[in-house]
């Protein structure tokens, strides 16, 4: 077992140095696989072998895309690889020949991260978002979705927890029986839902955040309500992202930049604010120039404001008047 500041330098490097020189790169299959399935830092760090392995020497990993979607949570977003995940999580769903609902899981989670990401961070996850509606466009309908029957197509979120409390009570009971088809977990849910108070909520998000399979996630069933939020951010760059979503996304449209969207933090964003507000033109200003703090009432006579001037002697009256003749001797 290597240690872990080794083993994360030999991953950094395996792609660029290590594989092009080996005459079977398939050999480290299984060691790719097993740092990719270790999760956290050192998952992020086995993308590019694996992706390597996978695109130029033919190597089947079926469950390639559901652990790259198990990797997109909250942690992802501040760790120090944050830039080259995304650059490659946009280069791994580059192709168009993804279904859809795959695509529209990785939308929902990628909308849901962004909701409390910071502004760097919320910039790469909708870069994200957008390029993949641009390349496939039947998942368009997710910007506005508001149809109500789907009911059969997945559980509600409102009543997840409700479904695997059933579940979870059937399992106990021994009369459950396991089953991976979402229409029945989804009769399930209904007929717990009318034992409970009825119908679901339609308005409800039918998208699960929780389920790690992107197959039962049912984000095809839900919709980017999360861009309407986005669009009130507090971040100028980050509002303009999400209201470009409004706008019409067509062939024509260009794909947004990774890279440029990686170089964002919170230094680059106020130096363009800051850049930006120096080539506003000056306003100009009405103003009254200044005289005095106390314009109206003179200062007083004896206070710190009264001048240094000398004042006269107080006179006194004479101790001798004029027709008062002096004593010509003292007694």
């Amino acid at each position: 077992r290597l240690p872990l500041d080794v083993l994360k330098q030999i991953l950094t490097r395996l792609h660029t140095r290590i594989l092009p020189a080996l005459t079977n790169p398939l050999l480290l299959s299984d060691f790719l696989t097993d740092a990719y399935n270790a999760g956290g830092m050192i998952s992020i760090l086995a993308l590019n072998g694996l992706f390597v392995l996978i695109t130029k020497h033919n190597l089947e990993y079926a469950s390639f895309f559901p652990k790259l979607y198990a990797l997109l949570q909250p942690a992802v977003l501040h760790s120090k690889y944050r830039a080259r995940f995304f650059i490659l999580l946009d280069l791994f769903l580059s192709s168009t020949q993804l279904p859809v609902y795959l695509v529209a899981a990785f939308m929902k989670r990628l909308a849901r991260l962004a909701l409390t990401a910071a502004p760097a961070g919320a910039l790469l996850a909708l870069s994200v978002v957008y390029n993949l509606i641009k390349r496939h466009p039947a998942a368009t309908a997710l910007i506005h979705n508001t149809s109500d029957d789907q009911s059969a197509a997945a559980p509600s979120v409102t009543h997840q927890q409700l479904m695997r409390q059933a579940l979870a009570a059937q399992t106990a009971s021994g009369s459950y029986k396991s089953s991976n088809d979402p229409v029945t977990l989804a009769a399930e849910h209904e007929a717990q839902a009318r034992r409970h108070g009825g119908k679901a909520n339609a308005l409800a998000d039918r998208f699960d955040p929780d389920e790690e399979d992107p197959a039962r996630a049912n984000a095809i069933g839900s919709s980017l309500w999360e861009l309407e939020m986005l669009r009130q951010h507090y971040c100028a760059n980050v509002a303009r992202v999400a209201a470009a979503f409004s706008l019409p996304i067509t062939a024509s449209s260009s794909e947004l930049d990774m890279h440029a969207a990686a170089q964002c933090s919170y230094n680059s964003l106020v130096e363009a604010e800051l850049k930006a507000a120096s080539k506003r033109a000056s306003t100009a200003l009405a103003y009254t120039a200044f005289v005095s703090v106390f314009p109206s009432a003179p200062p007083p006579q004896h206070s710190i404001f009264s001048p240094l001037t000398p004042h006269p002697p107080p006179s006194h009256p004479p101790l001798l008047s004029a027709n008062t003749q002096a004593p010509s001797t003292l007694l």
